[in-house]
This record gives C-alpha cells, sequence and structure tokens, in this order.
C-alpha cells in the first residue's frame, strides 16, 4: 500500500479562483465552509496548499466556487 496520503492539493490556478471568489464575496473561511459543509479548517487547507495538507474528493466538491455562485466574472 501506498504511504503517500490520498486526497488533492489545489493547483496554483485553483487557488487562485478561490482567493479571487472568497474575495468578491467578502466570505471568510467560516462562512465558506458552513455553506460547504465542511469544517474552516478544511477550507482553510485548500487555500493553503504550501502547507501541503490534502483535502478530499468530496470536501473540494463541497468548497469549489462554482457550485456556491462565487464567481460573477469568468
Amino acid at each position: 500500500m501506498s504511504s503517500q496520503s490520498r486526497g488533492f492539493l489545489a493547483s496554483p490556478e485553483g487557488v487562485r479562483l478561490l482567493q479571487q471568489a472568497k474575495a468578491e464575496r467578502g466570505w471568510t473561511f467560516a462562512a465558506i465552509a458552513e455553506r460547504a459543509g465542511v469544517s474552516a479548517n478544511t477550507v482553510s487547507r485548500l487555500f493553503h496548499r504550501s502547507q501541503g495538507k490534502r483535502v478530499s474528493g468530496e470536501s473540494v466538491r463541497a468548497i469549489s466556487p462554482g457550485r456556491w455562485g462565487f464567481l460573477t466574472k469568468r
């Protein structure tokens, strides 16, 4: 069995889109977490990929900007 943990890290472009969406809405990690049904810590891990902590695919989909109508401009 592989010693690598499963899960996902946001790509640099993904982090940029997350940050853009967060800024457009003026939402906190806690506000995003509440809407996505995940913890604020999970949201933080996705935004801070440099920490190297992975997020489950289910959480990534829940936090996805498109799911919550974050992005108003494309």
